[in-house]
């Protein structure tokens, strides 16, 4: 018995189904972290909060990367917590099954991560800024070669769920540059 192999789809060649619409929700998403972070955080913040207009130049630049770090990471855990819990293939085929949720959802984290690395440079001049480009940029790489290749969307999407503490340390980070108590009910319910 002969298997006629020209037939068969190889992994690298089915990558995701969802290709476009993965590599147009990943451009959306970067550049409306883009618009967020330079522009809209900017000016909510200035109106919202009297100690953001105290702050020196860079450390309102880390605000307003901070909002749009803890909204990606509120977004990515959601998602990846929905998939996980709702699409059964990703449990049948943990390594090449690809999901239109997942695809779309590391989509998403490789977009912010790329903007993230963008923006980097112009508040950050110390080695942090290595360990973030390092970070933000291996994360990426992994991300679109698991969405670009329909593989191991299982693994990523249950990576992506540590992000649910992201908000919280954010939140810690305003609190003390607000000179937030430690014993108050804001630092306490964080």
């Amino acid at each position: 018995m002969t298997v006629d192999v020209s037939k068969q789809k190889l992994p690298a060649e089915v990558g995701d189904q969802h290709a476009s619409l993965n590599f147009s929700v990943g451009v959306a998403f970067f550049l409306l972290c883009l618009v967020l972070h330079h522009y809209v955080s900017r000016r909510v913040c200035l109106r919202r909060f009297k100690s953001y207009s105290e702050l020196t130049w860079q450390l309102q630049m880390e605000w307003d990367s901070r909002i749009v770090s803890s909204l990606h990471a509120t977004l990515v855990t959601l998602l990846s917590a929905y998939a996980l819990a709702f699409e059964e293939p990703l449990w049948s085929d943990k390594i090449s099954q690809p999901t239109k949720l997942g695809g779309v959802t590391l989509s998403i984290s490789a977009a912010y991560m790329l903007a993230d690395a963008i923006s980097m440079p112009i508040y950050w001049r110390d080695v942090n800024l290595l360990v973030f480009w390092l970070h933000h940029g291996v994360a990426a790489l992994c991300f679109w070669i698991c969405t670009s290749r329909g593989i191991l969307h299982f693994f990523a999407l249950f990576r992506l769920l540590s992000e649910m503490s992201t908000p919280f340390l954010n939140v810690n980070w305003y609190n003390r540059l607000c000179n937030v108590s430690v014993g108050s009910l804001l630092s306490l319910g964080n």
